[in-house]
């Protein structure tokens, strides 16, 4: 079953939540998306990496602009003590991930799997 945005808003301010690690966030809408902002502040709170999957995505039922890194720039503007690992390259957005990488030193680009 998919998580949706307010259960893991909810689930981020139960005790005990689990560390917000691998998670597609893709999956719960964008990644700026303001139900998701318990769980960033949560993370942040607790020096937490958040991961978010940047890029393009093959899901058909999902638009790919969720993925698109300039939403982890709002969320990095929002949360500066937030540490972001962008979930491969970012492509086709490389440009756009390069600039929100140097931007906010807390955003870092996760290069697993990146492979074509």
């Amino acid at each position: 079953m998919p998580v949706t945005a307010p259960a893991a808003a909810r689930s981020a301010t139960s005790p005990g939540w689990p560390a917000p690690t691998s998670a597609c966030w893709c999956a719960l809408g964008p990644v700026d998306a303001r139900e998701l902002y318990p769980v960033y502040a949560k993370a942040a709170e607790e020096d937490r990496i958040v991961f978010a999957h940047t890029g393009v995505n093959y899901a058909t039922h999902r638009p790919i602009r969720n993925e698109h890194p300039l939403q982890l720039d709002q969320v990095a503007c929002d949360f500066p003590r937030l540490r972001l690992a962008a979930c491969h390259p970012a492509w086709p957005f490389v440009t756009e991930m390069t600039a929100v990488a140097r931007r906010h030193s807390q955003v870092y680009v996760d290069f697993r799997r990146a492979g074509p």
